[in-house]
């Protein structure tokens, strides 16, 4: 997830409602939290990930620029930490990393390739 989905995928795997690998681009954890909602913050989800069982720490993917101006870097530096795994920091990369994440695909692809080697299939020509 980008952004929101990010943030949206990283509840996810706290609640382990998902195990699988996960994509985190930029996520937006601890820029908006309802103040009802305290298990929401970004420590509360650090906690929560880094008592995650390993196999599905590892398979997590975080991704930033290094000149996000929406969400901070810090943020998914300290997810990483929680999480144990390196992030993937983009030099010159924005929010929407659209330009330097270019440069960057073989990371991507590498990880999908990595976490799911049958995943893409060639169609049954019929």
């Amino acid at each position: 997830g980008s952004s929101w989905g990010g943030h949206i995928a990283l509840l996810m795997l706290a609640r382990e409602m998902w195990a699988g690998p996960t994509v985190l681009l930029c996520p937006a954890s601890g820029i908006v939290t309802p103040v009802e909602r305290p298990e929401y913050t970004l420590a509360a989800l650090k906690k929560k990930v880094a008592r995650l069982p390993p196999e599905v720490r590892e398979k997590v993917l975080i991704v930033h620029g290094d000149q996000d101006e929406t969400v901070p870097l810090a943020h998914s530096l300290e997810l990483a930490e929680a999480l144990g795994v390196t992030p993937r920091i983009i030099e010159g990369g924005n929010h929407r990393l659209e330009i330097t994440f270019r440069d960057e695909v073989e990371t991507l692809q590498s990880f999908i390739d990595e976490m799911a080697p049958n995943a893409w299939v060639e169609p049954n020509p019929s």
